[in-house]
């Protein structure tokens, strides 16, 4: 081995690859990155063994050391065509068989010259020669050489070509840097073919310190021109395949540009030429006279409706400037958000039928409870005349039931009256209320149904247990509670509805069970408090009464749930809050 001065390039060449390498693989594999860097390896590979090949004056190890270039060299261009299909975004039919099928040629080649000493496809003779400055190794040239010579500048003009048709496609902002790109795998080619016809004196290979220069060129284009971090063929991929239309006028209003969104919206694809802003404006009326308005480079927003498609486009103008501070022309974003208006009108009729719904339903209420009460009045004044008529009524049961009763809707309806007076967007205020009250109203109020159908109703609630409520909802769930345990008793057995309380630190659990004949949970468990939903054949069920308990529990910030057995009755339980007194 000596120091030979023609390695110094080379093994420079090397170092820079590794260099390249390394900053490549930190930036993934988005735009064909480590496809280059791979590149760059393969490079640093076959340039450091040539390195010592120049470095050497005995033919076994020159010979050694040319065989050993082979574990990079191969691969070299069948990197770079990999970074030139991804970089130009032209990968999607790009298979991993098919990327596997690249390789196939330059693994045999490697293979070949590895173990060319059995066969001879690649070299058929080793012999050196000095040039003047140090001893040259000149070898015959076998079949799977001239494969590998082939091969590569086939896959170097394919690369060559697709980033060539970049240039022709890309915005003139990107254009430097593929131009960069173009002008580095152009000079392998060149230069390789140069090599390839001995122009190139002292029997030197090029290549390497083609890769020299070429390396320097990508090395500045990756770290100061940046041309990884941009996309050169995503500014044509996305502008084209946005999911909105975009429009570049110049500063004469004249159509330069428009994507594939806006040509299918405005109907452009018709056209001969591109239009200006007033052949536009008979695509979409109103769009000229709100264009001219726009002087600003803020954008400015509007929707407009297109009386020839009945589509409603959402309109966004801004104008851009040069470097130069010097307004260039206007860009307009349209986006059809026919959907989404017709959305907001069908919004906008169902909310005011609701509202008229809503006045009328109150008009109802106050109408429903003005007539109620005055019945009711009339009803107590009769039992009064009554009582004073017939006194011995006074110590009949079924007239202190008919009396209690009769006090029993008179307070619904005071309730129902308040509620009425009530607004619908007012929340309810809660009161305390006593539960045990409460309770005995409610089994007081339907004693003589309960009487009727055989159904003993009773209650252990302790009188000192009172909750925030507002008394009409806990009236009308004691009262839904109830006579859905009467209408659903299981006949033969001796019915009873039983009604208890405990508690669970700020909250009272009220447990309203019955042995009559129960809910299949497992098949209804979901709908069991949904409107209209009934789980047993019965003339009055209208599937309404646990919707409404459960409203106006949730009302209340409490919650119900239930454990029921076909056959063997259900148990309901309402988690209401506490009062403290």
């Amino acid at each position: 081995m000596f120091f030979n001065l023609f390695a110094v390039p080379v093994f420079i060449a090397v170092l820079l690859g590794l260099l390249v390498t390394a900053k490549s693989y930190t930036l993934g594999n988005t735009r064909g990155e480590r496809y280059f860097g791979l590149s760059m390896a393969s490079t640093s590979v076959y340039g450091f063994f040539y390195s010592l090949e120049l470095s050497s004056a005995n033919l076994e190890l020159m010979t050694l050391f040319l065989k050993l270039q082979y574990l990079g060299a191969p691969f070299i261009i069948p990197f770079l065509l990999l970074f030139a299909i991804r970089y130009t975004n032209s990968d999607r039919p790009l298979s991993p068989l098919k990327i596997v099928s690249i390789f196939i040629i330059p693994l045999f080649v490697m293979a070949a010259v590895l173990t060319n000493s059995f066969h001879g496809l690649a070299y058929t003779s080793y012999a050196t020669v000095s040039n003047g400055f140090f001893n040259v190794l000149i070898t015959g040239k076998g079949p799977a050489y001239q494969l590998h010579v082939i091969y590569s500048l086939i896959l170097t003009l394919i690369a060559d070509i697709y980033i060539f048709m970049l240039l022709f496609t890309v915005h003139r902002y990107f254009f430097w840097r593929v131009f960069l790109v173009f002008t580095a795998i152009t000079l392998t080619w060149l230069v390789y073919i140069l090599h390839l016809l001995g122009i190139i004196p002292l029997g030197l290979d090029a290549v390497p310190f083609m890769f020299l220069i070429t390396g320097l060129l990508f090395y500045v284009g990756l770290v100061k021109a940046q041309f990884f971090n941009v996309i050169p063929a995503a500014h044509r991929q996305v502008f084209q395949n946005l999911n909105q239309g975009l429009l570049v006028l110049d500063n004469d209003d004249r159509l330069i540009s428009a994507n594939n969104y806006a040509e299918m919206l405005l109907g452009l694809r018709e056209l001969s030429a591109l239009p200006d802003i007033r052949l536009l404006d008979q695509k979409l009326p109103g769009l000229a006279a709100f264009y001219q308005d726009v002087t600003e480079s803020v954008p400015v927003n509007t929707d407009l409706f297109n009386s020839l498609t009945g589509q409603w486009i959402e309109i966004s103008i801004q104008s851009f400037k040069t470097s130069r501070n010097q307004t260039a022309g206007k860009v307009i974003t349209l986006r059809d958000i026919t959907s989404r208006r017709n959305t907001e009108i069908e919004r906008e009729q169902l909310l005011t039928l609701t509202q008229s719904q809503n006045e009328r339903l109150q008009q109802f209420a106050h109408i429903a409870s003005h007539n109620l009460r005055s019945h009711c009045t009339n009803i107590s004044a009769l039992i009064s005349f009554l009582e004073e008529d017939e006194t011995s009524l006074k110590d009949k049961e079924d007239f202190r039931y008919l009396k209690t009763a009769a006090y029993n809707l008179q307070d619904s309806i005071e309730h129902l009256s308040e509620v009425a007076r009530l607004h619908t967007s007012s929340p309810l205020p809660l009161q305390a209320v006593s539960l045990r009250l409460t309770a005995e109203r409610a089994i007081a109020g339907i004693i003589a149904i309960a009487r009727s159908s055989d159904v003993r109703i009773s209650h252990d609630i302790p009188a000192n247990y009172h909750i925030w409520a507002i008394p009409a909802y806990l009236d009308s769930i004691f009262l839904n509670l109830l006579t859905n345990g009467i209408r659903y008793r299981s006949p033969g057995n001796d019915s009873f509805i039983h009604i208890s309380c405990t508690e669970d630190n700020d909250w009272l659990i009220i447990h309203v069970k019955d042995n009559g004949l129960g809910i299949d949970l497992e098949r209804n468990k979901r709908k069991l408090f949904g409107m209209f939903n009934t789980f047993h054949e019965h003339p009055e069920s209208r599937g309404i009464g646990l919707f409404m308990s459960k409203a106006q529990i949730e009302a209340m910030g409490g919650k119900i749930d239930v454990e029921s057995t076909p056959g063997q009755g259900s148990v309901f339980h309402l988690w209401l809050r506490k009062h403290n007194k």
